[in-house]
């Protein structure tokens, strides 16, 4: 997912790309809190048109890469 998400893109868009949205959204949403991805939340709730991008997480030493691939299984 991270790799679907690394130059900025809609929320929506590219979560129909990766996969159904009942399964891609909880998996999207999860790595915007862990700050796996970033989005910027200040206009509001997400919408289908918010970009998001990588976000800075470092966990354990890894890169942001690596703690996606932990959280998304």
């Amino acid at each position: 997912m991270v790799e679907v998400f690394a130059d900025g893109c809609g929320l929506l868009d590219r979560a129909r790309r990766v996969g159904d949205q009942i399964a891609v959204l909880p998996v999207l949403f999860h790595l915007l809190w862990r700050r796996v991805l970033a989005a910027d939340l200040e206009a509001g709730l997400p919408s289908a048109d918010t970009r998001v991008r990588l976000g800075m997480v470092r966990e354990g030493g890894g890169d942001a890469v690596a703690a996606a691939a932990v959280a998304s299984g």
